[in-house]
């Protein structure tokens, strides 16, 4: 979405809001599912259904990050506002691709089932919540100086703050799958809250 945004491609970010569809329906599906799934486990297996509970609420909450992005980035092409400065774009790039780096990581964890990796990606928390900051306390320097367009700084911060939110929701889903992978070898799940929406 972002370097579509950067190339102001409105057919292919109107691609990237179809896809979108497609990962929110498959959300719904899940959703729509949990009752099943909640009756074909045993009965003293609470934790497990806890578990997938609190999966679906993470993954709904990245969904719905990506779809604000994805959207946002489309209306803004499609209703030919201006395109985001050279700079702009170039920083949401770089977290991008950090972003993209973090869930190649994640990805690969799980296809090696190598689950002690994830205390590492853990860590790398605070760096990129600490460079979206960054980029927000420099989006208000331009503002102050050299920005003119407000839906630009509309946008950019909405980017930004939506990226944060799905880094959060994936280090939570990441936090949840390592506590109950531990449990899973200890046999004793921590207790948490299941979302209150």
């Amino acid at each position: 979405t972002v370097e579509n945004l950067g190339y102001y491609d409105k057919s292919k970010l109107k691609k990237n809001k179809k896809a979108i569809k497609k990962l929110e329906s498959e959300i719904d599906e899940l959703k729509r599912n949990v009752f099943y799934f909640i009756k074909t486990i045993e009965e003293n297996s609470l934790d497990s259904n806890r578990f997938y509970i609190l999966i679906l609420d993470y993954l709904q909450d990245m969904v719905q990050s990506i779809g604000y992005i994805t959207r946002n980035s489309y209306n803004h092409v499609n209703n030919n506002h201006k395109n985001l400065k050279f700079n702009q774009i170039k920083d949401l790039k770089r977290v991008d691709d950090k972003i993209q780096k973090l869930f190649d990581e994640i990805e690969e964890i799980f296809e090696q089932q190598d689950f002690a990796r994830i205390e590492n990606v853990l860590a790398g928390k605070q760096e990129l919540f600490n460079e979206v900051s960054q980029l927000i306390e420099k989006q208000i320097k331009r503002i102050r100086t050299t920005e003119s367009s407000p839906k630009n700084s509309e946008l950019y911060f909405g980017l930004l703050l939506e990226t944060r939110d799905l880094v959060t929701s994936t280090m939570n889903l990441l936090e949840l799958y390592r506590e109950f992978n531990i449990a899973v070898e200890t046999t004793s799940f921590p207790k948490r809250e299941l979302p209150v929406k």
